[in-house]
């Protein structure tokens, strides 16, 4: 086939290498041909598939590339007639099977001796329980924790998610140590929030695993039709009202984890009306808005049968997405009022990302000062160092420090910084997000924003400099620097 087209048989010379855009499809093709042999031996009753309940369907093989995983039921005819198989497509394709990287894998109750005479038939050996496939393990246990305890270093305790958490939380706090302690200036719930409510946005591992969850819960609930799907609907025997049925008392974790999200996607899901026929007027849910003899006159009678639809409203084409289900699983009250401060325009600002978090610390007046040690720990010096006379707080550092009040003066049009009146470091935020309008006469307010938000820079600069290195401010350098 060239182009769509019939053409004349041609020998390659060449093969193609690993990495060629057309090696998967060759795969594709080749595999196709593979499937429609073990298909026909089905179909003749030469080999058996595995049903994971009595009313499911039978497997017979899963592909994925080169890979194929075989199932069948532990006897010599499906083993000699699975060997058939393979050596008449090895014969049509030219591909061998790798034995060193194959394995055979029996349930609980297969006998030992049909095991060996098994392996023998096949000439594979037995396939590790701890075996993994493209870095996840082949086969599952009761304990999630430690099937993906791999994830996370051996040392460490706890669920997955929380070691990973854990791991975040040290690399934003104190990148350059692996043990310890550290401190934290934020709380990680709060780091959490998103960054328009007043967080950084950091996403909890535990909340991305629902979200993920959750998906498979949607593909459940809306009949999706592919092979995964069907067995487990088939397995947990799924119908109209699994939304709002009990969960089962005995399943896999994996149905287990399943089940929960169905919580989530309730938040989100809704019918629309074809038939009628799999609704429940009084439990699901089937308006888009609250009921009203309006919006049930609205819903229109389809001229020809039609199925009932489950739409996914927090998404304008009804589409399920992870990252709006997660926004839902994780919806914050808006912090805005609490803080007083603008996050959208904060994140917004045209300045380097450096620049916008020393704002969002100084905001939460989380920086290093003697007044936030001296409420951790106990020390002996609150003074600032740098001029000897006031407590060292974030409003004396960035404000009243006479080099600070120099560097406002000079660098932002004869601003004077003692004027201003501020009761807390929120207010510095604000000053910088919403400018005086005699400041912004010259220069655009983006402008101005950046210039004094360049400025509280170099004197947390100054400030860092003085205390680790013990060198003396230089008015000069830093107007050259800013």
């Amino acid at each position: 086939m060239v182009n769509g087209g019939k053409s004349e048989s041609f020998t390659p010379s060449r093969g193609l290498r690993q990495g060629d855009p057309l090696s998967s499809y060759l795969f594709i093709l080749g595999q196709e041909v593979l499937s429609k042999l073990l298909d026909h031996e089905v179909r003749t009753k030469n080999i058996s598939g595995i049903k994971a309940s009595s009313y499911g369907l039978a497997m017979t093989h899963v592909m994925y590339a080169d890979d194929i995983i075989f199932f069948s039921k532990a006897t010599s005819k499906d083993a000699h007639n699975i060997n058939a198989v393979l050596e008449k497509y090895c014969s049509w394709s030219g591909q061998r099977i790798s034995k060193s990287k194959s394995g055979v894998f029996f349930s609980k109750l297969t006998h030992p001796s049909h095991r060996r005479h098994i392996k023998e038939i096949l000439q594979l050996k037995n396939l590790k329980e701890d075996a993994m496939y493209l870095g996840a393990p082949l086969i599952l246990s009761r304990s999630p924790s430690l099937d993906f305890s791999y994830l996370c270093e051996k040392s460490w305790v706890g669920e997955v998610c929380d070691k990973m958490d854990a791991i975040t939380r040290r690399f934003w706090w104190k990148q350059k140590a692996k043990e310890g302690k550290f401190l934290a200036w934020k709380s990680w719930d709060k780091l959490c929030v998103p960054k328009a409510a007043g967080g950084l946005g950091f996403r909890k591992f535990k909340d991305i695993n629902n979200a993920l969850l959750a998906k498979l819960a949607w593909m459940v609930a809306s009949k999706r039709d592919n092979l995964c799907m069907q067995i487990l609907r088939a397995k947990y025997k799924v119908d109209h009202s699994w939304l709002r049925s009990d969960p089962p008392k005995s399943a896999s974790p994996v149905w287990k984890a399943i089940d929960k999200a169905k919580s989530i996607i309730i938040k989100g899901a809704c019918y629309t009306i074809g038939d009628g026929a799999s609704i429940d007027v009084w439990q699901d849910p089937w308006l888009f808005e609250p009921i009203a003899a309006r919006a049930i006159l609205s819903i229109p009678i389809p001229t020809s049968p039609k199925q009932d639809k489950l739409m996914w409203v927090p998404e304008s084409k009804g589409s399920f997405t992870v990252k709006s289900t997660y926004l839902i699983a994780n919806s914050v009250p808006n912090v805005l009022e609490a803080t007083h401060v603008n996050w959208k325009k904060l994140w917004n600002l045209k300045a380097l990302e450096r620049l916008k978090m020393l704002l969002w610390r100084l905001c939460y007046d989380i920086l290093l000062t003697k007044e936030n040690l001296s409420e951790r720990f106990i020390i002996t010096e609150s003074s600032c160092n740098l001029c000897k006379n006031a407590f060292e707080s974030a409003c004396h550092i960035f404000l009243f420090y006479p080099v600070t009040k120099a560097l406002w003066f000079a660098l932002c049009w004869g601003f004077k910084s003692k004027v201003v009146s501020t009761s807390s470091t929120k207010d510095i935020v604000n000053l910088v997000l919403n400018l005086l309008e005699a400041l912004c006469q010259t220069w655009g307010h983006w402008k101005v924003s950046l210039t004094m938000a360049l400025i509280l820079d170099e004197i947390w600069h100054l400030k860092s400099a003085e205390l680790f290195m013990g060198s003396n401010s230089n008015l000069a350098t830093s107007i050259l620097s800013i």
